[in-house]
């Protein structure tokens, strides 16, 4: 029998919510950046870094956070 009391869902730990909360609220485009970067507007190179790091940040709770309950004992190698 399998033990569902394991799973914790990773957006009740603190830090994967505020992560994602910082990273959200960064995306919205209402920083007043001005200038280019490498040619490029600064608020595009801008909002393409921080959805970089968004993916980057979600693949690693999904990788090494999130644990599921059904998956506990089995190892496929």
């Amino acid at each position: 029998m399998k033990n569902k009391n394991n799973f914790v869902d990773p957006i009740r730990i603190p830090w994967v919510g505020i992560g994602i909360i910082i990273l959200l609220v960064a995306m919205i485009p209402i920083w007043p950046i001005t200038g280019n970067w490498f040619g490029v507007p600064a608020w595009a190179v801008f909002a393409l870094l921080i959805n970089v790091l968004t993916s980057l940040f979600i693949a690693f709770v999904i990788l090494r956070v999130w644990r599921d309950p059904d998956d506990e004992g089995k190892h496929d190698d």
